[in-house]
């Protein structure tokens, strides 16, 4: 399982990785809720490229914290796909049912932290 820091951000298992989720943290947090809040507007499936541009930021900051938001429960993958920038199929992502997009205390329990 991968490591999380107290703000729910993961990180791979070096030094570097970890040092880099940990200046990330405030940050992330922020991002999440615009992803949370970007889903709840349009109210359908919407795949990372979709979501980053709709909330003006790189996929490559977006990405990761689609995968924090499914492994907290936030966002699941609607089982839509679509093209990517690069004509590949991408998941569409979704709110998950019942997830109201709060702040992310929990998952400080849930996971390994700092």
């Amino acid at each position: 399982m991968m490591p999380y820091t107290n703000q729910g951000v993961g990180y791979q298992s070096t030094d570097t990785s970890k040092n880099a989720a940990v200046d990330l943290s405030p940050k992330a947090s922020t991002i999440r809720d615009f992803v949370i809040k970007y889903l709840k507007r349009v109210n359908c499936p919407a795949t990372s490229e979709e979501i980053a541009a709709g909330i003006g930021l790189d996929y490559v900051s977006v990405q990761p914290r689609l995968s924090e938001l499914q492994a907290s429960g936030h966002v699941r993958d609607s089982g839509q796909r679509k093209k990517s920038r690069y004509n590949k199929n991408i998941i569409a992502w979704e709110m998950a049912k019942g997830a109201q997009g709060e702040l992310f205390e929990h998952l400080a329990s849930q996971r390994k932290t700092l």
